[in-house]
């Protein structure tokens, strides 16, 4: 299979001071993930990028792909497809069990699974 397409997604490298930057940044380029346009946030400078080749239907696509150096007790996310929801990693101890960083999370998040387990409606209150 040839590759007959290159992506190239511009990447920002900004720093953010507190709590307030951090949301307007994300209220600013969150519609990159909602576009499904490569969306990636990194508190430190533990994420670096590559060229490689993926495969989208029966394309080869030649994209950066994110490189993510894990740490101790380090926490990231990945936006879920078309920006609905996120998929929350962690190695951080004090999330251990995860109960404790579900009640860090804002009032009013839904979460409907956890792990390989879907919580019912019930459940997320």
């Amino acid at each position: 299979m040839k590759v007959r397409y290159k992506e190239y997604h511009p990447c920002y490298t900004i720093t953010v001071q507190n709590a307030e930057e951090l949301r307007l940044v994300l209220n600013k380029t969150y519609w990159l993930a909602s576009e499904n346009l490569l969306y990636t946030v990194s508190y430190s400078d533990n994420l670096s990028f590559k060229l490689g080749e993926t495969k989208w239907w029966r394309l080869k696509l030649i994209r950066p792909i994110g490189v993510l150096t894990m740490h101790p007790n380090m926490t990231c996310f990945k936006i879920a497809h078309d920006g609905n929801g996120f998929y929350l990693l962690s190695n951080d101890e004090s999330y251990t069990p995860i109960e404790h960083l579900v009640t860090r999370f804002p009032n009013g998040t839904v979460i409907s699974q956890i792990n390989d387990d879907w919580l019912l409606d019930d459940e997320t209150d």
